[in-house]
């Protein structure tokens, strides 16, 4: 009896662990699907880049920009680009929800492909090495 309630709460854990190698490729698809309903959904600004951060050892720049909704509330928001794209003053259209001025997006910037690759493969090893630690306990 004992045994057995010990290898149901081993079960379970081997469960949980393999839930949760798919966080990382259900957060790409969250945000894949966020970004796709904005750009179809949302209103169009016209943003001004104000700032541009390149971290130190990054192949990247965050770009920092503000807008103007049609409702006269100012926003911003942010995106990583590679360098040199924009620079402080540039214009860049934006896309945004109406109801939540700050969820705003650039088309063309999103671009999961590589992040859907590395989120299936993580799912797929760890479902593999679950498969291998209930293999061994079973």
């Amino acid at each position: 009896m004992q045994k057995q309630m010990f290898m149901t709460g081993i079960y379970l854990l081997l469960a949980g662990i393999a839930a949760l190698g798919f966080l990382p490729l259900l957060f790409v698809l969250y945000k894949q699907n966020r970004v796709k309903n904005l750009l179809a959904t949302g209103l169009r600004a016209t943003a001004t880049v104000y700032r541009v951060y390149k971290p130190v050892r990054s192949a990247a720049n965050i770009v920092y920009y503000q807008f103007t909704t049609i409702d006269g509330i100012n926003a911003s928001g942010n995106l990583v680009t590679k360098i040199g794209v924009y620079k402080p003053g540039d214009q860049l259209p934006v896309y945004y929800a109406p109801n939540h001025p700050a969820r705003s997006t650039v088309e063309g910037v999103f671009q999961p492909k590589g992040m859907l690759v590395v989120g299936a493969l993580f799912a797929v090893v760890v479902l593999f090495l679950v498969y291998k630690l209930w293999e061994t306990i079973r």
